[in-house]
């Protein structure tokens, strides 16, 4: 269904409300396409062991400017044990191997859609969704006579829906997004009889985008371009961890407003119908501001030039700051305790199984990070699709 890729230098990045550090990648799809498609596979190993069987369906129809995709896919694979690859043990547990797995046996189902088109003459708008639902079933050793366990389940719902036009030279776009995602992991404890430790999570997350982008007037050189972003974003993280006679609890919420402007100035370019000698330069710079509830004010800013001083060729150079809040699964993520973790202590210089215990961290703080970024790309074949990128 793919026509044509393009890479386009990262000032177009600034016209869609991003970074002049990050690439924007046009993916150009022939007018009219239809296909319908299923696969089922068996992978097998040679060495024996984690035999997986995979089956999905698709169909896609794209019509000028309506699409319809619908998908839907199913995995399952066994489980791989230590023992399985010849994993050396201790002398004290030499048959540790037969009850530890290195991959777990899984299963997962997903089902995907998206539609969009034109609601009017001049908007056109996308709606897509997608449900997926998987489980992770590992051996984590031996408690004397007594197998451990480790049983995982996670599902997921995502509804999102864009609209975007024109008005006038300025291009606008809105985007809202709802996800909701649930994960139980229990696990067998060692050392305390039938007990099983219980870590349990739920994430819901809310949000909306709104991008406007275009040209604030016209210079000798080109146009001098802005992009405006402004969102909001809900979020909500609730998890329980059950360890070791202990109950732990978070309910953490974040609220977030976002607003970002990025400028772009052309310095060298085509004036008047006559091309610079010196090719193509232009500046850009962009601020963001964001206010979390939970977290405080966090600033990011940068600036960089680009120049093109011959057709194919494209120079970049940025500098970047910006301040960064911990995420709330990293600051409320449940108490996950794993028995007979194999590590080697570079300390010690030796190989030992341990107990890891993770989770999250209330006292973390907001990070601070500067990028100073040189990149060069490259376009040597004018009627091929090729291109280097140097960084």
């Amino acid at each position: 269904a793919i026509e044509r890729m393009e890479i386009f230098p990262e000032e177009v990045a600034l016209q869609y409300g991003f970074r002049a550090d990050q690439k924007v990648v046009n993916i150009v799809t022939f007018p009219n396409f239809r296909s319908r498609v299923g696969q089922a596979s068996a992978l097998v190993p040679g060495e024996g062991g984690r035999d997986s069987w995979i089956a999905n369906a698709d169909y896609l129809k794209l019509a000028g400017d309506t699409r319809i995709a619908l998908g839907a896919s199913y995995s399952r694979a066994d489980q791989l044990l230590e023992s399985q690859r010849d994993i050396r043990q201790f002398a004290a547990a030499p048959d540790l191997g037969t009850a530890r797995t290195l991959l777990p046996e899984t299963e997962s189902f997903g089902v995907n859609g998206v539609v969009s088109g034109h609601v009017l003459s001049d908007v056109a708008a996308t709606l897509n969704g997608r449900i997926d639902v998987s489980r992770n079933d590992s051996l984590l050793g031996t408690d004397g006579a007594r197998l451990l366990q480790r049983d995982s389940d996670r599902s997921l719902v995502h509804v999102g829906t864009t609209f975007s036009g024109r008005s006038g030279r300025w291009q606008w776009s809105a985007l809202g997004n709802f996800d909701r995602s649930k994960s139980e992991i229990q696990t067998d404890r060692a050392g305390i009889g039938n007990r099983r430790d219980a870590a349990r999570s739920t994430d819901t997350l809310t949000n909306v985008d709104l991008l406007a982008s275009g040209p604030l007037a016209t210079l000798p050189a080109g146009p001098f371009t802005a992009s405006l972003r402004l969102g909001a974003e809900f979020r909500d993280f609730s998890s329980r961890a059950e360890f070791a006679g202990n109950d732990v609890r978070s309910d953490l919420a974040r609220d977030r407003g976002a607003a970002q402007i990025n400028l772009g100035l052309p310095l060298l370019g085509d004036a008047g119908g006559k091309a610079s000698p010196l090719g193509h330069l232009a500046l850009n710079g962009n601020a963001a501001f964001e206010r979390l509830s939970d977290a405080g004010s966090l600033w990011t800013y940068g600036f960089g030039l680009n120049w093109s001083p011959a057709k194919g060729i494209d120079l970049v150079a940025s500098v970047t700051r910006e301040e960064g809040a911990p995420s709330l699964e990293q600051l409320g993520g449940p108490v996950l305790v794993t028995p007979n973790v194999r590590t080697f202590d570079f300390a010690r210089r030796e190989v030992v199984d341990l107990t890891r215990i993770s989770g999250g961290n209330a006292a973390l703080r907001n990070d601070d990070r500067q990028l100073v970024r040189f990149g060069l790309n490259l376009r040597p074949l004018a009627s091929t699709d090729l291109t280097f990128s140097i960084d």
